[in-house]
């Protein structure tokens, strides 16, 4: 009787691997699973411990120093989901560069201000100088 009430729960969210446009649909599964499994997710660091179980690429990059130091991050869900937001949209913003970049070109405009252009969206990204002036 016991186990079938702290049974887990069957369907989980997808793992998250930073891609900009599954953020939000990511963070409504964590928080319907929360919600509607609170027996098995009782506290802040079981909560936690369900996003890390699901991230992949650079979000699990971004997660690990906080396991393997056991900062205090882990037992605060509402801090730690701050902070996933922040790492999220900082993610987001480089998606947006990358495609931005990647659809850029002069046209119309002075070469000058392409250069100008092409620099302010360069320091966005963390591409290496080979790959910044292929895509030039």
């Amino acid at each position: 009787m016991f186990g079938s009430i702290l049974k887990e729960p069957q369907i989980l969210p997808k793992t998250f691997d930073d891609t900009c446009s599954k953020f939000c649909g990511f963070i409504n599964q964590i928080c319907l699973i929360i919600q509607l499994h609170q027996h098995c997710y009782l506290n802040d660091r079981t909560q936690v411990g369900l996003i890390g179980t699901l991230l992949l690429g650079t979000t699990i990059t971004w997660f690990t120093p906080f396991l393997k130091c056991q900062f205090p991050l882990l037992k605060n869900f509402e801090a730690f989901f701050k902070e996933f937001v922040i790492f999220s949209r900082d993610s987001n913003k480089k998606c947006t560069t990358r495609n931005k970049l990647q659809a850029f070109h002069q046209g119309t405009h002075l070469a000058s201000m392409y250069v100008f252009e092409f620099k302010q969206l360069a320091c966005d990204i963390s591409w290496d100088k080979v790959v910044l002036m292929s895509q030039f």
